[in-house]
Formats: C-alpha cells, sequence, structure tokens
C-alpha cells in the first residue's frame, strides 16, 4: 500500500507560518496572513502583509524501469503584497523587501526539511493561542476531561515561551499528591500524512523519595494516558515521547494531542513535591515536500492603481519522492 502524502502547497504553507518572523521598525512583529492564491485586498487592510501560495506546476519523472519509484517535481509560486499606505510608500515597500528576505531566509533553512515542524507556547495567553496548557494537584492521573484542571495565566504561560531558565513551578503539598501539568498541542496535519510525532518535557522534578519527571500521551483509542517516559535528574533535562504509528489514536477530531507531565514520585506529607517546566514543545514529521528552495523572484507592483500594490513574484522548486507499491 502506498503512503498517503500531503498536498505539497500545504505544506509549503505550513512551514511558512511556523517559521517566518517580520520585525517591524517600532520592534514589533509584523502580521503576516498566509494562505493559498489569490490576492484578497481586504486581508491586505487588516494585515501588515499577505502571502499566497499555489502549484505552478508539476513534473513527474520515473525513477525505476517499472515506474514505481517516481520523482516529482514541483514549481511553487509565492507572491508577497503589500497596500500602500497614506504618505508611508517608503515603509510599505521596505515591509514588502522585509517578507520576501524573511521567505528566502526560511526556505535556504529548510531547504532539506521542509516537510519538518516544530510546534511551541512562544507568543500564547490566555487569550491566544491555538496550544493550551493547564495545570492541577491530585493523587492520580487526571484524564484530559477532568473538571480539575486550570488553564495557566498569561503570565505562567511567558515562562513557557522559551528555552531560558524562566521556569513553571508547581507545587503539592499534601500527602500523596502529584503536581500535574497538562499541554493541549493543535496538530494541523491529518493523522495518515504523518511521518513521526514527538512530545517534549524541559524541566524537573523534586520529591523527597526521588527526583524525576514522568511524561505521557493520551490514548484516544484507549481513553488513557500511553507511553509513559521518564527521568530522574534533579536539574534540567529533556523527556520525550514518539508516536510513529496509530496516529490517529493520539489526536482527536480538531487534531488536539495532549501530553501529561507530573513528578515522578508524590508529596510525602512532609516535603512538597515540586514540578518544574523551562520549556514544551511537539516535533511532527509529513510524508510528502523533501526539498524546497527559492529559484527565482521578481517585483511586479501595481502602481497603476490606488492603494499602490508592492508586490514581488517568487518561484520555489520542491522534490516529492513517491514510491508506488
Amino acid at each position: 500500500m502506498s503512503v498517503e502524502l500531503e498536498e505539497p502547497v500545504k505544506t509549503l504553507i505550513r512551514l511558512l507560518k511556523a517559521n517566518l518572523r517580520v520585525v517591524k521598525d517600532n520592534g514589533e512583529l509584523a502580521n503576516i496572513h498566509i494562505g493559498n492564491e489569490w490576492y484578497n485586498s481586504e486581508i491586505s487592510r487588516q494585515n501588515d502583509g499577505q502571502i499566497t501560495v499555489g502549484l505552478q506546476n508539476c513534473q513527474e519523472q520515473k525513477l525505476s524501469t517499472d515506474g514505481k519509484v517516481r520523482l516529482s517535481t514541483i514549481n511553487f509560486r509565492i507572491n508577497v503584497w503589500v497596500l500602500d499606505k497614506l504618505e508611508k510608500s517608503t515603509e510599505a515597500r521596505e515591509m514588502r523587501n522585509k517578507i520576501v528576505n524573511e521567505i528566502k531566509r526560511v526556505l535556504c533553512e529548510k531547504s532539506s526539511s521542509p516537510n519538518n515542524f516544530t510546534y511551541n507556547f512562544a507568543g500564547v495567553g490566555r487569550e491566544s493561542g491555538e496550544h493550551k496548557a493547564f495545570y492541577a494537584i491530585s493523587n492520580s492521573e487526571l484524564a484530559i476531561n477532568s473538571q480539575v484542571w486550570s488553564e495557566l495565566t498569561s503570565d505562567e504561560y511567558v515562562k513557557l515561551w522559551y528555552s531560558d531558565d524562566d521556569r513553571l513551578s508547581l507545587e503539592a503539598q499534601q500527602n500523596g499528591e502529584y503536581p500535574l501539568l497538562l499541554f493541549k498541542f493543535k496538530l494541523d496535519a491529518k493523522p495518515e500524512v504523518l511521518k513521526i510525532l514527538t512530545l517534549n518535557f524541559e524541566g524537573y522534578g523534586e520529591a523527597a523519595t526521588g527526583n524525576g519527571v514522568t511524561v505521557k500521551v493520551w490514548n484516544f483509542g484507549s481513553g488513557s494516558w500511553d507511553k509513559f517516559s521518564t527521568g530522574s535528574s534533579g536539574l534540567d533535562e529533556t523527556i520525550s515521547i514518539t508516536v510513529s504509528s496509530d496516529f490517529e489514536s493520539f489526536m482527536d477530531e480538531e487534531g488536539y494531542v495532549y501530553m501529561l507531565a507530573r513528578t515522578t514520585n508524590p508529596c510525602d506529607g512532609v516535603t512538597s513535591s515540586i514540578l518544574r517546566c523551562d520549556y514544551a514543545w511537539m516535533d511532527f514529521s509529513v510524508n510528502g515536500l523533501s526539498y524546497c528552495d527559492i529559484v527565482a523572484y521578481r517585483n511586479l507592483d501595481r502602481v497603476d492603481v490606488k492603494p499602490f500594490i508592492w508586490r514581488t513574484e517568487l518561484t520555489a522548486k520542491g522534490w516529492i519522492f513517491k514510491k508506488l507499491v
């Protein structure tokens, strides 16, 4: 049976969304809308810029005599659109240039791995972001739908943004209780196209009967926590869980994946059990696009309309290797 491949435009759009960061002159991150073709003037008015991605053409090449091993060479059309702003034409043109340079940077750095992605909590707050995190104190591992879970505050989310030693700490003070963290990651790829999925926790746990953190992933098929991994350090360490098959059992219908982290040992009634988290993230890969890079670009500014549209069209070339069974 042939492996299901993700549609390449979707992979490229996700790559840009996950990695593109454009900083404005005032130090703020620019709001860039990234999606399918074509240009939408209303979207451009509401954002600092718009990027559209489309499939220009695809060429198929046989790599084996029986035609079962094939190479698809794909040409992508990437357009950058920035709407001119009254008395700020220079600023608008500069924004277009920044976006173009950032696209080139991302595709240069990720050219050989455009199908690998990392999702984390950077920028997530109580009122923003698709990934979420919750905490609880309990004498057992709570189910994901337990009413005991409470969402982190925006200030607490900040402590998960980066691996920077600014840790979120959670303390259990009653005998037999554990501090628990629940991480909810949004995975925007179908389980059928996934190649590998890894959930990661960086931090450590402290308890009187032994240090360490235990992490698990929620199995929707069995309705329980599964695939545990443990650490034993009293200092920062990375603990990971890898899923390489049966992906649909670990995702809900909306694409959410859940990871539990707790101290390996509970409070003994005298000494608190403390869970410290510096960073949490999800890595995943999809089947399909295995190479992509910029091969050409040109400016196609529209100055015959008002407001002007500062536009650059980039051409990217990608490869997909397929083995038909």
